[in-house]
Order: C-alpha cells, then sequence, then structure tokens
C-alpha cells in the first residue's frame, strides 16, 4: 500500500524530489508557464497571487475526473462567473479540497483579457499569458526558472482526500457553479 505523504498536493511519485520549479512552453498558437512545489504553502501563495493580477469578475471552471481507472480521463465540469474576492474566500474555506484533491482542476479566466490559469489534478499551474509578470510572481516566491520533468511523465500516485463527495459538493455549492458538460 503506497502512503500519501503529509506534505504533498494533490499528487505524488515516489522518487519525484524536484525543487519548485517554472517554465515557458511556446507553440504557434500559444505561450503558457508550468510550474509546480511540493510544498503546500508555497502552493497557495501562488494560487493566491495569481488571482491578484485578474479581473474583479472571473470565470470558474472545476472539472471534476470520473475515475483514474480510465486511459481517456472523463470529466464532470462545472462553471460560473464569480467576483473574485468570493472566489479567494471560497477557496480559502475549501483549502482541502482544492489544493489535495488529486482528482478535480481548477480553470480560472481573466474576463478582461481573457488570459486564464490552470491548477491540475496533479498540483501543477499551467499559466496561459505572455505576460512577464507572472515569471515574476514565481520568482518571488521561491520558484526556480528551469525545465523539469513534470510530475505527470512518471508513475505516480493521485491523492483522495476522506469524504470527497462531500468536500466537492461543499465546493460547488459555495461557488454557485453549474453543470455544463459531462463525459459520463
Amino acid at each position: 500500500m503506497h502512503h500519501f505523504p503529509e506534505n504533498s498536493v494533490k499528487a505524488w511519485a515516489k522518487e519525484y524530489g524536484a525543487e519548485p520549479f517554472y517554465f515557458i512552453q511556446t507553440s504557434e498558437a500559444r505561450t503558457r508557464l508550468i510550474a509546480w512545489s511540493g510544498n503546500p504553502e508555497q502552493v497557495k501563495s501562488a494560487f493566491y497571487k495569481l488571482l491578484e493580477h485578474f479581473s474583479f469578475d472571473v470565470e470558474v471552471m472545476l472539472k471534476i475526473m470520473f475515475s483514474l481507472e480510465d486511459k481517456d480521463p472523463m470529466w464532470q465540469k462545472f462553471r460560473a462567473v464569480v467576483n473574485r474576492s468570493k472566489l479567494v474566500d471560497v477557496v480559502h474555506k475549501n483549502e482541502a479540497y482544492v489544493f489535495a484533491d488529486g482528482m478535480n482542476q481548477l480553470w480560472i479566466r481573466n474576463q478582461e483579457n481573457k488570459e486564464y490559469f490552470a491548477f491540475d489534478d496533479h498540483g501543477i499551474f499551467f499559466v496561459y499569458s505572455s505576460s512577464p509578470v507572472f515569471t515574476e510572481l514565481f520568482s518571488s516566491l521561491g520558484f526556480q526558472e528551469r525545465y523539469e520533468e513534470p510530475l505527470y511523465a512518471r508513475s505516480h500516485f493521485h491523492h483522495r482526500p476522506s469524504h470527497l463527495e462531500y468536500l466537492e459538493m461543499k465546493f460547488v455549492s459555495d461557488l454557485n457553479l453549474e453543470k455544463v458538460a459531462s463525459d459520463i
């Protein structure tokens, strides 16, 4: 049996000892920043600092994975446009779900410029923006700029908190998220 380390975020791999990092990926279609840390407090700080750079109203999409058994994950999707302050308050009240459940992804879109970030089911940030403010943000929080193989590229485990269904529905309810799609 594999035991989830107490200080991990969402997912872990036995021999994944990467220090906090970020790097930029570019393609013809877009630029994105990828960042990861195994330190829960550093992850929370990054999440809340990212939100400070978004408009007062943000689009929130929560994707909940139905099963890890499937080769191609199936998702339930919920969304709403909410006030950023309300989002921060709800995330604070639901940190056990947002930062520890390895079966969800939380996507936040800036209503003004359509930039967005995702906090995925492995605890990895994907920031879809070419603005240097985000590299500066991660640097200021102790993330090092360098390429590192992301956690999902190796054999790993996802964390599922106890009382998951309760935590999940509480978060959905607290934000008044509406179900918009389902692969199930």
